[in-house]
């Protein structure tokens, strides 16, 4: 919470100020509209407010920071101190001091709530089980564990690392006992490099024939 120091005998000195507050409703109507554009200063928003009888609050835009219709006032017939918006860019509140420009029954000035954190969360250990069913813990493209294993780490990986086999990634489901065995690889084909011809065995002789009576 930042006020703002005004100098004694003007009449922004007679108002409790809010940078970075938006009061919300209990708004007066100038001409049929809510907010009076071109206001150049806080002071001079502050005295439109002074010099109005109803006028117990406003809100000021200024030109620097504010993209919502920059350089306008706009007076309120009270704050109400539990309807605002804080740490808003560009904008500053003004409640009357004496007497009290709050709205009857809402308090007697603004509590405003801590800054919220803008901090990044810190990062999901997605090896907890705890978390397996977190979205940002559901991205593995392949689940590994050591054959025998009872629990089931999670990797965003294409292939297990070394010693450990693929399995299925549901929550709380075991890895198989044992990894399978591997088939016997079978050598490839190489037409360019065909097997030795063997030769064919020679005839057998044929047996001789009979003699001539």
């Amino acid at each position: 919470l930042v006020f703002i120091v005004a100098a004694t005998g003007t009449p922004l000195s007679e108002y409790k100020l809010y940078k970075g507050v938006r009061l919300r409703g209990s708004d007066i109507r100038v001409k049929g509209q809510v907010g009076v554009n071109g206001i150049s200063s806080l002071e001079a928003c502050a005295a439109m407010c002074y010099g109005h009888p109803k006028c117990k609050a406003f809100t000021y835009h200024n030109s620097s920071e504010t993209s919502f219709r920059p350089n306008s006032c706009w007076m309120k017939l009270c704050g109400n101190a539990k309807k605002f918006d804080a740490y808003q860019l560009g904008l500053v509140s003004g409640v009357a001091i004496k007497p009290s420009g709050f709205c009857a029954g809402t308090g007697t000035a603004l509590v405003i709530p801590p800054r919220p954190s803008t901090a990044p969360p810190p990062p999901v250990d997605c090896l907890d089980p705890a978390n397996r069913a977190l979205p940002e813990c559901n991205t593995a493209q392949v689940c590994c564990a050591a054959p025998g294993a009872s629990e089931v780490p999670h990797y965003t990986a294409d292939a297990c690392p070394e010693g450990q086999v693929q399995v299925e990634c549901d929550t709380g489901v075991k890895p198989p006992s044992a990894s399978p065995s591997p088939a016997a690889p079978t050598p490839p084909s190489n037409p360019s490099n065909p097997p030795p011809h063997m030769p064919s065995p020679p005839p057998s002789p044929s047996p001789p024939a009979p003699p001539s009576l």
